[in-house]
């Protein structure tokens, strides 16, 4: 693969990445204060149930001392909770308050809607390409991500 082909998936992916940040920002608007590093750690959490910081840092790919800052706005703001470990009392877990469900949910609620105000006016052959290529791209990564775990 050519250099180039590889920074225009780069450009891709983060252009990509800025539009999805930008829409959790829009559909959080004055409710919450919760980044899209915020919400993704919601995100985990909610898919993994409670974890140690390790764990949220290792599902997020993104190192432990960003995740223990992320973490610490999520507590200040009752979202998330440190909860002890029942096996090993050294271990602290977070877990998703209820406060932090009900913030995830409007979030997630309010991305939807904000995907489909976009997105009605589009052809249901451009619907039909663009969940293509996302499932492709989720199939590309999950592989990849597979592949290292082992």
């Amino acid at each position: 693969m050519k250099i180039r082909d590889i920074e225009i998936i780069t450009d891709n992916i983060l252009f990509i990445k800025t539009m999805i940040s930008r829409a959790i920002l829009n559909a959080v608007g004055n409710r919450e204060v919760v980044s899209p590093g915020m919400y993704y750690v919601m995100l985990v959490l909610e898919k993994n149930g409670p974890l140690p910081m390790s764990g949220i840092s290792r599902e997020m790919l993104i190192p432990k001392p960003n995740v223990t800052k992320l973490v610490d706005k999520l507590i200040a703001d009752g979202l998330v909770e440190r909860i002890p470990d029942a096996a090993d009392r050294r271990i602290i877990k977070i877990r998703l308050s209820r406060k932090g469900e009900k913030v995830k949910n409007e979030i997630n609620k309010a991305l939807t809607e904000n995907a489909f105000r976009k997105t009605f006016n589009l052809t249901e052959k451009d619907i039909k390409i663009i969940s293509g290529h996302l499932i492709g791209i989720r199939e590309i990564f999950a592989k990849r991500t597979d592949s290292k775990q082992n």
